[in-house]
């Protein structure tokens, strides 16, 4: 793991600071845990298909190459 020097600070809920640290594997920094997460989504993002949500905003299904 590279050294880290001191960046920019973020501020968040109690929550999801603890939704953070429960994603967060031993030895790994916020910023590890955040950065993975940022990898997963724009992963995702290159996926070819169609992303159903709720009225929530909360993704309820997904279907690979979209509906035909």
């Amino acid at each position: 793991m590279r050294q880290m020097t001191r960046g920019k600070s973020i501020h968040v809920d109690q929550e999801t600071h603890e939704r953070l640290k429960s994603r967060g594997n031993f030895g790994e920094s916020f910023c590890d845990v955040i950065k993975r997460l940022l990898d997963c989504v724009e992963m995702l993002d290159s996926i070819e298909g169609e992303f159903t949500y709720d009225e929530a905003g909360n993704l309820v299904s997904f279907e690979v190459g979209g509906s035909e």
